[in-house]
């Protein structure tokens, strides 16, 4: 059996929706299956552009009967393309944008209170079946301190607007612990306590998320990691997307948002409160309980 991945990545879309994938990929590979991941690099070091036509070339070579998954914000016309001309294909989508496409197999949407009647498809609809490295699961916190000594902050591709450095001057403003900085081009701030780590791996995210008593992050993927670990966090949205999903996350009352960084002493005062971040904690391991690959993986073998 074949898998084909398209899975868009960069600066400015950060890694989410690689490390949304990858846990697929490896699930199916442990079943015999061969799997093949397209992602802007891969594709760019293959001639073919990832932002014009992206199945025009790719899929005269898709294998017959391939489960095939998109994993992008954008290619939408392409994906229609794709799912007229190879009917023989099982199409399967991530959508965070509640679209529904007529012809798809399956569609996967995490996050919370999405309604699955919204979709032509079969669907699988919130976190239960948000799919992250297993390394998370493994990692789950057991013990909340009594108080904050390390964060973990990551903004990724979705700092679009350069608010690390403000957010940094502003987290270190009240807090002289150590603050580690995960990704790249991570502004140059002259403190003892702020540690850039660049790129990490998924399993040293998680033993990051493990070890730090509060972590701070854009949104995306990060967010569910986070909940399965039971790592508490606040949520600073860097887009108009990531800020109507956090608003959805907040109504859960699994995360603390700040939508401008003048929110962020409020939300401070509260986590700096062991009761309260142990509410958190519980609460994100009851949300999010790290099997959600293992969910999808069985419904796509079932639905191909």
């Amino acid at each position: 059996m074949d898998l084909v991945i398209f899975a868009n990545a960069g600066l400015t879309v950060g890694l989410g929706h690689i490390y949304r994938c990858l846990p697929l990929a490896k699930f199916f590979k442990q079943c015999q299956w061969h799997v093949r991941l397209f992602a802007p690099e891969v594709v760019q070091n293959t001639s073919i552009q990832w932002d014009q036509s992206l199945f025009k070339e790719l899929s005269p070579i898709i294998n017959q009967n391939s489960v095939v998954i998109l994993d992008a914000y954008d290619h939408t016309e392409d994906w229609k393309k794709l799912i007229q001309q190879r009917p023989d294909l099982t199409l399967v989508r991530f959508d965070d944008r509640k679209e529904s496409i007529e012809g798809e197999d399956l569609v996967i949407n995490a996050a919370p209170d999405v309604d699955p009647t919204i979709y032509q498809s079969k669907s699988l609809c919130g976190p239960g079946y948000s799919v992250i490295d297993d390394s998370f699961l493994s990692r789950r916190k057991t013990v909340i301190n009594d108080n904050i000594r390390s964060i973990l902050i990551a903004l990724g591709g979705a700092d679009v607007n350069n608010q690390m450095t403000n957010l940094l001057k502003q987290v270190s403003s009240v807090f002289t612990g150590t603050i580690f900085v995960v990704g790249e081009n991570i502004p140059s701030i002259m403190s003892h306590n702020i540690s850039s780590l660049g790129m990490v791996s998924q399993h040293q995210l998680a033993e990051y998320m493990k070890q730090v008593d509060l972590g701070i992050f854009a949104g995306g993927t990060m967010i569910y990691q986070a909940l399965c670990v039971g790592l508490p966090i606040m949520v600073f949205p860097q887009t108009k997307y990531q800020s109507q999903h956090v608003r959805l996350w907040a109504e859960s009352k699994a995360v603390i948002p700040i939508y401008k960084l003048n929110q962020f002493e409020g939300a401070w005062n509260y986590l700096s409160l062991r009761p309260n971040r142990e509410k958190l904690s519980f609460l994100g391991k009851e949300i999010v309980d790290g099997l959600g690959a293992k969910r999808v993986m069985e419904t796509i073998i079932e639905t191909h």
